[in-house]
């Protein structure tokens, strides 16, 4: 998401398509190859720099933030804090208006219920939530 003065929005909507190739021989050559089309380094190393070049000031939200939702259907919470990642500093507003029950605020987010047993997993410097969808009584026979 974003927003601010239109020049800077003009970078993200119109411009990042054309900046894409650009980053990608970028990320093959200094960083780890396949990373290119990483969405938040391509954001953060493509788009960023260019939007600070117009003067504008990017600046975090005090109670925004978006989960990851990844394809085997858990959500990585630890982009809004985390006690896993000490290199990061997050507003702790962000972690103060999710709350307390985070499976409650995933499930909210995606619209529908998790499984019962459903906890946070820690691994590495990432924090999610395993939200696979409730197995109906049928499917468990």
């Amino acid at each position: 998401m974003i927003y601010g003065p239109a020049d800077a929005v003009k970078v993200w909507s119109a411009e990042r398509f054309e900046r894409m190739d650009g980053h990608v021989k970028w990320v093959a050559q200094t960083r780890d190859v396949g990373r290119g089309l990483h969405s938040e380094r391509f954001v953060l190393n493509a788009l960023f720099p260019n939007i600070k070049y117009l003067g504008v000031d990017i600046a975090e939200h005090d109670t925004l933030c978006f989960m990851r939702a990844r394809a085997d259907d858990s959500v990585w919470i630890s982009d809004c804090g985390s006690r896993l990642q000490t290199d990061k500093q997050y507003k702790a507003s962000i972690m103060e208006n999710l709350g307390s029950d985070v499976k409650g605020a995933v499930e909210r987010a995606i619209g529908r219920k998790c499984a019962e047993n459903t906890t946070v997993v820690r691994a590495l410097k990432y924090e999610s939530v395993d939200c696979s969808p409730v197995r109906r009584r049928q499917d468990l026979s």
